[in-house]
């Protein structure tokens, strides 16, 4: 018996998967908008991959739906730009932050069922995945990281 073994893409190819499927759907957003989203997307997909706590991560496909519904929230709370900085501001630019609670929000709904957590973690009486899952994985630090831990099924 002989296996094959087919890993990921890069995140360049990632990124221009994402891109050629998720673009026609951000004609709302300003370009740079959606540049920021699919990096975003992309970036925590990747970041599922690896993460301790997490069996099995996302492939490009949840990088594709995050950045669909990213596009959408986004749209439909009125968010034009990202903020100041990649990472932080959050704390003092309110645009920071409505992107930032966005994008989470697209993390929610887009990889809850794309993402298997490791049963040991989940098992664990008094442990279950660490408090920082989802901040670890938010592109921005994710404020709001403990939610993770209370959807889980």
């Amino acid at each position: 018996m002989q296996r094959l073994s087919i890993d990921y893409q890069d995140a360049g190819a990632e990124r221009k998967i994402v891109e050629r499927r998720a673009q026609s759907a951000s004609i709302d957003l300003p370009a740079d908008l959606f540049d920021h989203v699919r990096q975003d997307a992309v970036a925590v997909t990747r970041a599922t991959r690896v993460h301790p706590d997490i069996r099995q991560g996302s492939s490009v496909r949840g990088a594709i739906d995050l950045a669909l519904v990213a596009n959408e929230l986004l749209a439909l709370r009125g968010v034009a730009s990202p903020g100041r900085g990649r990472f932080l501001g959050a704390e003092t630019d309110p645009e920071r932050a409505t992107y930032t609670s966005t994008i989470w929000d697209a993390m929610v709904v887009a990889l809850s069922g794309r993402i298997h957590l490791d049963e040991v973690v989940e098992a664990t009486p008094g442990v279950g995945p660490s408090p920082d899952l989802g901040r670890s994985l938010h592109p921005c630090g994710g404020v709001r990281g403990s939610r993770l831990k209370s959807r889980r099924g």
